[in-house]
């Protein structure tokens, strides 16, 4: 057989007998070396270890997993095609496992339900410790495409409504309250809401969820929101240019506007910069996501963003615990928002 110069055959994975046959000790004694056994002397192991390192033996971890009981590793699914949320929380997701001996891995389902149960087969196939389900969009779902059997699982920008599974999502109710709140302590008492739809496809909750947040801002102020300052934009900037406008147009003059994310911020920006209106003398703005165009912008904009790495971090915790004993039931976990103030909302000074 032809073997190369470091004694390993060629066209084959390496495997214990050959490190055994190079150091010239029994395979047996190559397992006690490689698992940091106690019952042979030193010399042998560091022989062992130079004979694995110059064949580029690696050990079969999945193997040596499964008679440990454990993979050490969590199977992520996402169907968020765009990367928009869940690159953010793929990064806290891998820092977080990397903290516990654990590595990640990331399918993507495009939003396809088939693919998403590949995804799931194989993940189970490969005998993850656990899994996580990511959406694009915070929605109630129901068990996934395929059933995951004993694997525990998470939930994450999605929820069950009654399944035993940890559903970690961000707290949009906060974050309408907390945009609504900060305009609200810079003396703003005219606070236009630019919502996401509350009909069709666009509907998503997040959109209600921080409605809801506006009012609660002005409840505890005793104050009253006008609804004529209430206008559904779809997700865009052209749509927030024309939610805007229509409240211009109506006779309405705010003095701060909160938008349903920072596209629709930055066609409302446009229209009040058409209508001869400043931003953030006459009028404050605010949007949602911070998205890369926020800190971007000729007046930059102050944003609520969901905390991703928090939310990272509790949906590996869960997974953790479930690993380790830990029976899984159903809660939903809300983790609150963080205010980014930037230009759009603080007053040039003269």
């Amino acid at each position: 057989m032809d073997e190369n110069v470091m004694g390993a055959p060629r066209g084959r994975r390496v495997t214990i007998k050959d490190v055994a046959r190079v150091a010239m000790v029994a395979p047996s004694t190559v397992s006690k070396a490689m698992n940091h056994g106690q019952s042979i002397p030193e010399r042998t192991r560091q022989r062992v270890l130079e004979a694995a390192e110059r064949l580029g033996y690696r050990p079969n971890e999945l193997a040596r997993g499964l008679r440990a009981g454990t993979s050490r590793t969590f199977g992520a699914i996402t169907d968020d095609d765009e990367g928009v949320f869940s690159n953010a929380i793929s990064r806290s997701l891998e820092r977080y496992a990397a903290s516990r001996d654990y590595s990640i891995f990331l399918s993507n389902t495009l939003g396809e339900r088939g693919r998403e149960q590949r995804h799931l087969q194989a993940f189970l196939d490969k005998q993850v410790d656990g899994l996580i389900i990511m959406d694009a969009v915070v929605r109630p779902r129901s068990a996934g495409a395929a059933s995951t059997g004993r694997t525990p699982i998470v939930y994450v920008y999605c929820y069950s409504p009654d399944l035993d599974v940890p559903s970690v999502v961000p707290d949009d109710r906060e974050a309408g309250r907390v945009a609504t709140e900060h305009l609200l302590e810079l003396g703003r008492r005219h606070i236009a809401h630019l919502t996401g739809p509350m009909v069709g496809p666009a509907a998503f909750e997040a959109g209600a969820r921080r409605l809801e947040g506006y009012h609660d801002a002005h409840d505890r102020r005793r104050l009253v929101a006008d609804p004529g300052l209430i206008v559904a934009a779809d997700w865009n900037a052209r749509s927030g240019y024309n939610a805007m406008s229509s409240i211009l147009d109506d006779g309405k003059r705010p003095d701060a506007v909160v938008c349903s994310n920072d596209y629709v911020a930055v066609g409302a920006i446009e229209a009040l910069r058409l209508a001869g209106l400043q931003v953030p003398n006459d009028v404050a703005v605010t949007g949602f996501d911070n998205r890369v165009i926020a800190s971007g912008l000729s007046v930059p904009l102050t944003t609520v963003a969901a905390d991703h790495d928090e939310m990272g971090r509790v949906a590996i915790a869960k997974l953790y615990e479930a690993v380790d004993g830990s029976a899984q039931h159903h809660e939903l976990i809300e983790i609150a928002p963080r205010l980014i103030v930037r230009d759009s909302t603080v007053a040039v000074k003269a």
